[in-house]
């Protein structure tokens, strides 16, 4: 009986493990991949952060607050839902939420799943 409920344990466990490694698996084959970036999202921009979130998503919603007050000092930080722009997610290969990819002259340069730090994103917008 016990191996029963180990067992039962150990499935769910390993299958949650399992997709977050192919998810970070997925993020860094990305890396210098081109995306078109349209130049009013560029804003003139040579280095954007892309915010990819979704209303449902908790961890979405716990940073969001912060990096919607970001994008108000760093016009290269750029927000997209991925239930309103399937496409635009689609192209960067956004397997995951929140996901941050940082991309530079249209090619991606650094992706970095989950929810990350202010100074985290203040130093990349900077850059």
């Amino acid at each position: 009986m016990e191996h029963i409920v180990l067992v039962l344990i150990l499935i769910p466990v390993m299958l949650l493990l399992g997709m977050q490694w192919l998810a970070q698996r997925r993020a860094r084959l990305s890396i210098g991949r081109q995306v078109s970036v349209d130049e009013p999202t560029m804003r003139g921009e040579q280095k954007q952060i892309y915010f990819f979130h979704a209303t449902h998503c908790g961890p979405c919603r716990a940073i969001k607050p912060l990096v919607q007050r970001l994008s108000g000092e760093y016009p290269n930080l750029v927000l997209v839902d991925v239930v309103e722009e399937p496409e635009q997610a689609r192209e960067f290969g956004i397997a995951a939420t929140p996901s941050f990819i940082v991309v530079k002259r249209a090619t991606i340069s650094e992706v970095k799943l989950g929810t990350v730090s202010e100074s985290w994103l203040r130093t990349r917008l900077a850059d």
